[in-house]
């Protein structure tokens, strides 16, 4: 697996030495390399790391430093792959064969620790219909083979999840298999395939492979249900089988192994299926009918605008096609996933309710990867409900010569395309209509009395562009500003406001949380197991420093929040701590106004300082006074 090439390392060290935007070029220059190579590398970097480390920025790039010093103290910390658990896991996936005090010897850890830890693992193992077990003194992970791969899997994702030792960690999985190569000879084989294999799937098949590689001296007990579909199918897993054979000529697969090849190609690069393949697989032909009703509570809970039939349509092929992979990978992995969980919060609770009435209707396992999957479709056919927050309405005061005013307009589109909508365009400044109108853009150099009179030339220079987009952010600042102050009345309570407190883990925090706010009559009895649902079908966190938990349902009475300031940081799960924790309660007919302050109060936590500034605040009043004045200079930001 690759990792972080010196130059990348160096990069993000001239990045941490930066207070202000450094451009493309300057980057390029300092590097000794091409513009070109530093967005490869940055993207690179973002990507390996699962994290928005180096962001855009007016002016260039900046580091995100909360996750670069994230990064650094886990670099910092004691280099292993992984914790004591996963060692003692992988001992014995890979073949350890001895007993518990010869495994203590190996891990260097003491028979008691081992013991313990054993014990712990078959907790979380029993959900995996695996167990640590002594068989005659030795020591064996039971469970079928399927099950045992499958625990690979998980093992891989945790370590792509984490920066820190990335390589030796899937090394630790993987240890003679180059992942690398394999990945090369699936690209080899699919290269061909039409329509296009995306990377996802790619990366997908190849992680599947190579634990098919690595275990291939303990086969699958039996063939995995499902058959290649057509000849294409047919001939691409032959052929890749046979290539793997040639790369890894100590690594022969067996029967089993080599049909499981074609069942995986079937199940990842799904779009081979024919539309009736996998009625039977699935519930038959109501597929359609109950993705609808999904669908349709999903729209009537969050009161959305969505073009129905399409989405309808391409939802019940994807559902399809997860059916069709259930239960025949060992490995998925959506890359995209916590970009589009702290871009795109509001969608990715849509797509958590809905994954929770497709499991209930299919009684199908849905993925915190496979909810990244649904906001995609959910994205794809949603209709924009920010558009108004966004779009700021100008008039254009410009003479009538020639063709000078269809330049300005083309121009004015061409740059600020869907952010400014022009309403009218008006000889003199005496002309323009006194309601309706966000910005002013004065090109006759007249005096205007208006706030929003911005003055710009008729050429459009860079200088013109850049008083307009801050005059369109100064309007845009204003109206989160109204949204903050208007939430803040509405929302936010000095008796919902605790700092200070100490909790050990999310459950925990959510179990005094929504005890206080059953206190104040706010949410009912079941509000607790709604917020811990929800929670189990993807984590709230966001940005790696904040949580927001709330329930599945909208249960309460009132739309509150009660915010958390812990005195220490709380584990949250998935190798994360959170400094501050939002714990929603929403009463349905309190949506609407409530996503608007939401979205606005989440787009002030991503700034850092502010993060920081809120989390020093002394008390409510502060707090509030601190997010009011802590907005992003743009929607964006």
């Amino acid at each position: 697996m690759p990792t972080l090439t010196e130059r990348q390392g160096v990069l993000l060290q001239l990045l941490s030495e930066m207070t202000d935007p450094i451009t493309n070029a300057a980057l390029a220059d300092l590097l000794g390399v091409s513009p070109r190579t530093v967005r490869y590398d940055i993207a690179r970097v973002n990507r390996l790391t699962n994290a928005p480390l180096i962001e855009a920025a007016r002016g260039g790039h900046l580091l995100n430093l909360p996750e670069y010093r994230r990064l650094v103290k886990r670099l910092a910390s004691v280099d292993r792959a992984g914790d004591d658990r996963e060692r003692i896991l992988l001992a014995l996936v890979n073949g350890f064969d001895g007993d518990l005090f010869e495994l203590a010897q190996q891990q260097m850890m003491s028979d008691a620790t081992v013991r313990t830890l054993i014990r712990e693992l078959n907790e979380q193992l029993a959900e995996r219909n695996l167990r640590i077990a002594s068989v005659c003194g030795v020591l064996r992970l039971e469970g079928t083979e399927f099950d045992r791969r499958r625990l690979m899997g998980d093992l891989l994702s945790a370590a792509l999840s984490d920066p820190h030792g990335v390589a030796g960690r899937v090394a630790s999985v993987l240890p003679d298999v180059d992942l690398e190569r394999v990945r090369r000879v699936v690209e080899h084989n699919l290269q061909l395939m039409r329509p296009a294999v995306g990377d996802m799937d790619l990366w997908n098949l190849s992680m599947n492979a190579a634990i098919c590689l690595q275990r291939y001296e303990s086969p699958l007990e039996g063939a995995v249900a499902g058959e290649p579909t057509g000849p294409e199918a047919v001939r691409v897993s032959e052929r890749l089988v046979d290539e793997l054979a040639i790369e890894f000529p100590t690594r022969l697969l067996g029967r089993n192994d080599r049909h499981y090849m074609g069942v995986l190609l079937n199940a990842l690069v799904g779009t081979r299926q024919a539309p009736g393949e996998l009625r039977d697989v699935a519930v038959g032909p109501d597929l359609e009918y109950i993705v609808g009703e999904a669908i349709r509570d999903a729209v009537s809970h969050f009161n959305l605008k969505v073009d129905m039939e399409r989405l309808q349509s391409a939802l019940t092929g994807h559902v399809r096609r997860l059916l069709g992979r259930s239960g025949k990978i060992v490995y998925f992995r959506n890359s995209l996933r916590e970009s589009l969980r702290t871009r795109s919060p509001v969608l990715y609770d849509v797509a958590v309710f809905l994954a929770h009435r497709l499991s209930t209707a299919l009684r199908l396992e849905i993925s915190d990867d496979e909810i990244g999957l649904l906001v995609i479709y959910i994205g794809l056919y949603i209709e924009d409900d920010d558009s108004e927050l966004r779009e700021v309405r100008a008039v254009v005061v410009c003479p009538e010569y020639q063709t000078l005013r269809d330049w300005i307009l083309a121009n004015l589109a061409a740059v600020f395309s869907n952010r400014l909508h022009i309403v009218e365009i008006v000889s003199s400044a005496a002309e323009v209509p006194l309601v309706d109108v966000d910005l002013i853009l004065i090109t006759t150099g007249e005096t205007s009395s208006s706030a929003d009179a911005v003055q710009i030339s008729a050429l459009l220079s860079d200088i013109d562009i850049e008083r307009i987009g801050k005059g369109i952010d100064a309007v845009v600042r204003s109206r989160l500003r109204s949204r903050i102050e208007a939430g803040i009345e509405s929302f936010l309570s000095p008796e919902l406001f605790f700092r200070d407190l100490e909790f050990a883990s999310a459950r925990e925090t959510i179990l005094n949380l929504c005890g206080h706010l059953q206190e104040a009559g706010v949410v009912p009895g079941g509000f607790t197991q709604s917020v811990l649902l929800r929670e189990s079908y993807s984590s709230t966190i966001f940005a790696q420093r904040f949580a927001v938990p709330h329930a599945m349902e909208f249960m309460a009475s009132e739309t509150k929040i009660a915010i958390l300031i812990p005195k220490k940081p709380i584990d949250w799960g998935e190798d994360s701590r959170v400094s501050m924790v939002l714990l929603l309660a929403i009463k349905n007919d309190d949506y609407e106004s409530f996503v608007a302050f939401y979205q606005a109060f989440i787009r002030a936590l991503y700034d850092p300082d502010v993060f920081s500034r809120l989390r020093a605040a002394e008390g409510y009043v502060e707090f509030c006074r601190v997010l009011v004045d802590g907005l992003p200079a743009r929607l964006g930001d």
